[in-house]
């Protein structure tokens, strides 16, 4: 994970590496981190294959006070 400025995450990963017949591919991920005057807001997105059965998208927010 890298961030950016305090705002942006990137994220890249390969759980499955050095594993014989793994489905699993590589794992991409971006976040934003948005500055308000209570808190701030995390936006994340997810990026993962998993060969055969498809890619896998997943996307989150959240608050913190």
């Amino acid at each position: 994970e890298a961030l950016l400025r305090n705002l942006i995450y990137l994220r890249c990963g390969w759980s499955s590496l050095l594993q014989k017949d793994s489905i699993e591919g590589i794992s991409l991920g971006a976040g934003l981190k948005i500055p308000m005057v209570f808190g701030s807001i995390l936006v994340d997105y997810g990026f993962r294959d998993f060969s055969n059965l498809g890619i896998l998208h997943a996307f989150t927010m959240s608050l913190i006070l």
